[in-house]
């Protein structure tokens, strides 16, 4: 799966985000809303692949978070309050 950015005053150029691809995994992508930013997780089962999750900000920064073993899902992403 790739990721890609629409601009809804031109939807018909989408943007490829510089995001590694995602393969079929036994999840789906999950994408969460935290502190302004989306979260989006990048699920691979495969060893040599990313794993874990990227977030873009309301300026359209775009960041890598986590990155976790590939034996485990990334899920939804949650904010615990203190």
């Amino acid at each position: 799966m790739s990721y890609y950015v629409f601009d809804p005053n031109n939807p018909t150029m989408p943007e490829l985000l510089d995001i590694p691809t995602s393969n079929t995994s036994v999840r789906m992508n999950v994408f969460s809303i935290v502190d302004d930013k989306l979260f989006i997780s990048v699920p691979n089962i495969k060893s040599d692949k990313f794993n874990g999750y990227f977030s873009i900000d309301e300026n359209g920064v775009l960041k890598k978070e986590i990155t976790i073993a590939n034996k485990y899902r990334p899920t939804r992403f949650y904010k615990l309050a203190p």
